[in-house]
């Protein structure tokens, strides 16, 4: 997001919780999401993205902090970490939803 505060928000969850986000918000079995192809799941998880962050930016603005959302990016691997910006306030966050677990990380800087 970027406005008067600027930053990230990055969510971090397993392929199986990815899979299970789509099919439930498609309405989709795990064999339809298959033949649908991998950019149907990106698709359904950059929604599942904007949603969340736009929640957030929603609050930001609501506290005075006008800002607007950028494109979200959706990368899949394993071992991948996350480097704070330079001088941020960083915040991870930890949430547990049908046995799989969701970070949230938050780095947010004030526009200079």
């Amino acid at each position: 997001f970027i406005g008067e505060l600027n930053g990230l928000v990055n969510l971090h969850f397993d392929a199986a919780f990815a899979r299970l986000c789509a099919c439930q918000m498609l309405g989709l079995s795990e064999r339809e999401l298959d033949a649908a192809g991998p950019d149907v799941l990106n698709d359904a998880i950059g929604e599942l993205t904007n949603m969340t962050v736009g929640g957030f930016k929603n609050g930001l603005c609501d506290l005075g902090y006008p800002c607007k959302l950028t494109i979200p990016s959706i990368l899949r691997g394993t071992g991948i970490s996350v480097q704070p910006l330079s001088s941020v306030v960083w915040h991870v966050y930890l949430f547990e939803c049908s046995g799989h677990r969701l970070y949230a990380d938050i780095q947010i800087k004030a526009d200079e």
